[in-house]
């Protein structure tokens, strides 16, 4: 839960950059508890992606995949919501903010995870 948390994190850090205002626990605070909200759905919808090829070897690997896709895409899609609302900006607009917040999570979560993996073994 700690490596899904940083995408909350980007998603206000983006938010406070676009808005103009300085990094502080104040500025922080409502939009990453309000990120936590919509994260967690997508923590569950990841978490049983990675579980249904357990469940059933032959198909699970399918509906994983298609479980995983359809979380990605609603994620982007509440994301580009909240970026254009928030920001008063255009769909197009906020879809490239939600992509480079995403890409940018993404990117330190695989980072870390490979370094919490390396360290364990």
């Amino acid at each position: 839960m700690v490596l899904f948390s940083l995408f909350a994190l980007m998603m206000s850090l983006f938010m406070l950059r676009r808005q103009g205002l300085k990094l502080t626990h104040s500025n922080l605070r409502r939009p990453f508890y309000g990120q936590c909200f919509t994260t967690a759905p997508l923590a569950l919808m990841v978490g049983v992606a990675t579980l249904l090829p357990t469940f059933h070897p032959s198909h699970g690997r399918t509906a994983g995949a298609v479980v995983m896709l359809c979380a990605a895409l609603w994620y982007l899609g509440v994301q580009t919501v909240w970026f254009s609302t928030r920001l008063r900006i255009g769909r197009f607009a906020g879809f490239r903010q939600a992509v480079a917040a995403v890409m940018t999570a993404t990117i330190l979560f695989t980072a870390i995870a490979l370094m919490l993996g390396l360290s364990a073994q």
